[in-house]
């Protein structure tokens, strides 16, 4: 069992071939998908065997037949392939169809589901961007830091996203002087800037380079806002990502500043009391002792 991200649907599997889809609010079966068609397995078609029929016709659940096959076809040995002695290697059961594990992304525009038969991801996204430019041999480690050498910074940034490896991404991204950030978000390829977005996300909650973080993420979401608005269901779990991370160190922030704020302001009153009792000292008369 697995909730979608509204809240309002949920998506159901076990021991059937079935995965249903629920609505929570009305309690109603929305859509019914048929995760496999394979006959070798059992469970596929379900058939009653008549000869647990009761005399009124009642059958109980426990004998329900849910094989395909005959009595004949199912009590027949069947050898595994390429056993040289088959006597002693029966096939005695088959597999069932089953549904071991299913969950649904942040999103909420695609699940995916874990059959005894293989795995299965379904989605509400139809227009995939896939840059064959990306499938290049010659984009390696060495390659990367050599164009970075040559101040080549958008060649360099762009290759280590296609190579996507986080250390290799915060090399990069971390020379690169902040003052580049406009032009370079402005001429990222669109295919890498879900994943450029996401690394963003990321190191405004691991990196203490705040300041910097926020710069790159103003000139991207700035810069790219037409595109981003106009396939925002694309990268709804990036903006919800983005939001939690910059919100969180904004709050850590302010509670620190807070903090200061009050040491400070404590720190001004204990020096102005400090003043006055020195200027009071100073002011006072001196009075002659008894002698004089």
């Amino acid at each position: 069992l697995s909730f979608m991200a509204d809240g309002n649907t949920a998506i159901a599997g076990g021991n059937s071939k079935y995965v249903c889809v629920y609505d929570i609010n009305h309690r109603v079966l929305l859509k019914r998908f048929e995760i496999s068609q394979n006959r070798s397995l059992d469970g596929i078609l379900h058939k009653l065997n008549n000869k647990f029929m009761k005399k009124h016709g009642g059958i109980t659940q426990a004998e329900m037949d849910l094989d395909t096959d005959s009595d004949d076809e199912r009590n027949e040995d069947q050898d595994l392939p390429g056993a040289k002695r088959p006597e002693y290697f029966k096939r005695n059961a088959k597999l069932a169809i089953k549904v071991h594990d299913l969950t649904s992304a942040p999103n909420g525009r695609m699940w995916a589901v874990a059959s005894t038969e293989a795995l299965y991801i379904y989605s509400l996204d139809q227009q995939l961007i896939f840059d064959p430019i990306e499938l290049d041999v010659n984009i390696t480690r060495e390659t990367i830091i050599a164009t970075l050498y040559k101040k080549d910074y958008l060649a360099a940034l762009t290759m280590s996203l296609k190579l996507n490896e986080s250390d290799m991404i915060r090399a990069v991204y971390e020379a690169i002087p902040h003052s580049e950030a406009g032009l370079l978000s402005q001429n990222l390829p669109r295919s890498l800037l879900s994943r450029f977005l996401d690394f963003l996300s990321s190191q405004v909650e691991e990196s203490p380079h705040i300041e910097l973080h926020l710069i790159w993420l103003n000139k991207t979401l700035e810069l790219n806002s037409e595109y981003l608005k106009k396939f925002s269901k694309f990268h709804i779990s990036t903006y919800r990502s983005i939001q939690k991370n910059v919100s969180r160190q904004q709050e850590d922030l302010a509670q620190m500043c807070n903090d200061n704020k009050f040491t400070l302001q404590y720190l001004c009153e204990l020096k102005k009391q400090y003043h006055s009792e020195d200027a009071e000292e100073t002011s006072a008369p001196v009075l002659p002792k008894a002698d004089e």
